[in-house]
């Protein structure tokens, strides 16, 4: 039976000589496993639009329950570009992976898919600064997939503007100001696990409560300063990992050379 769908690749696994396996991120369907044959070839007219972050327009065949193969397909938009530079594609590629993680299939992630485009558009198009757009993801990701941290007041005493900031409960999900944060710092946890708290000013937090809020089309439309920013990227990120409960390679790799000197950087 042939449907028709629209969805972003996220991986590509080389099969055989000639074939791929690809994970394809969907709007309807969620994340599908699709058995692409000969795409691997220079004669293939589907070799463009069955890479690693592409969005296209998919046509396929499930010839079996657990078996959909590629009939054919057309690209609508290209997310790595070797002139990005490695700093961007490699963001590109660890959203790619985190996207992998969290969706599965049979399940409808109009609003996951719609994020994924919007972020890639954004970083491919230099629209704002990387680490900006890495954080809204993250936390904006794991809000749309059930993980959704209580931004609202302090979990302990309900106080909703702390001008000393708050502590991220990263485990749970809540808020502390500086005092409840305290508290319970000298009360372990009866489960026995570790307290793990991120700091965070008043600031980053207005700053997070605008991600989980926003309409996706205007999620990046903010502003904060260096010093607010690393705070919630610190945040946000040590948020998903935990919530996930492993790492990324694609992570690692992105850290390591977002510190490189850009090319308009370097000394004659």
């Amino acid at each position: 039976m042939h449907f028709e769908v629209k969805g972003l690749v996220l991986r590509e696994t080389p099969v055989r000589d000639n074939d791929r396996y690809l994970d394809i991120l969907t709007a309807e369907m969620g994340r599908l496993s699709v058995y692409a044959r000969g795409v691997r070839s220079i004669k293939s007219k589907n070799t463009a639009s069955t890479m690693v972050l592409t969005y296209a327009v998919f046509t396929l065949d499930r010839q079996r329950e657990d078996f959909i193969v590629l009939v054919e397909s057309e690209k609508l938009e290209y997310f790595n570009d070797s002139r990005l530079g490695l700093e961007i594609n490699s963001l590109c590629m660890y959203i790619c992976d985190v996207l992998r993680e969290v969706t599965l299939p049979n399940e409808e992630q109009d609003d996951v898919l719609r994020l994924a485009l919007n972020s890639l558009h954004a970083l491919t198009n230099r629209l704002y600064s990387p680490e900006l757009i890495k954080s809204a993801f993250e936390l904006r990701l794991m809000s749309e997939v059930g993980y959704m941290p209580d931004l609202t007041e302090c979990e302990g005493c309900g106080n909703a503007s702390a001008e000393g900031g708050y502590q991220l409960d990263i485990m749970n999900g809540v808020l502390l100001c500086p005092k409840c944060a305290e508290t319970r710092l000298e009360m372990p946890p009866d489960d026995g696990r570790a307290l793990i708290l991120a700091p965070l000013s008043a600031t980053a937090v207005d700053a997070m409560r605008y991600i989980v809020r926003a309409p996706l089309r205007r999620l990046f439309a903010f502003r904060c300063e260096d010093t607010v920013l690393s705070e919630m990227s610190a945040a946000c990120e040590r948020y998903l990992l935990n919530q996930m409960e492993r790492s990324f390679l694609t992570l690692s790799f992105y850290k390591q050379v977002k510190h490189l000197p850009k090319p308009e950087e370097k000394q004659d």
